[in-house]
């Protein structure tokens, strides 16, 4: 059993180790203009216009005018993902959220 996800860090070290679940780059990214764009070619899609695809989480290590700073996108952009951190079966989750 791992250990309980306690912040933003465990949960995204625990991400790391499931394929397709997160993505992370270094590439310069404007937030204004670029950062949006990119994240819904990876697959993000939206939350109006279904069915889109269901990308994973990503991190933006780069942001342009904001250095130092860092940018995460889609962490609750699937079930799969807070499922996943809360170690819970597929319909339990909600419960087991109620339950903490």
């Amino acid at each position: 059993m791992t250990a309980p996800i306690q912040d933003l860090r465990d949960a995204i070290a625990l991400l790391q180790q499931h394929d397709n679940q997160y993505l992370e780059t270094d590439h310069p990214v404007d937030p204004n203009a670029e950062l949006a764009g990119v994240y819904r070619h990876i697959g993000a899609g939206g939350t109006v216009k279904r069915p889109t695809r269901i990308g994973p989480a990503m991190m933006f290590n780069n942001i342009k005018g904001y250095p130092h700073s860092r940018i995460l996108v889609g962490m609750h952009a699937s079930r799969q993902r807070p499922r996943c951190c809360w170690a819970a079966k597929p319909r339990s989750w909600p419960l087991k959220w109620v339950r903490q």
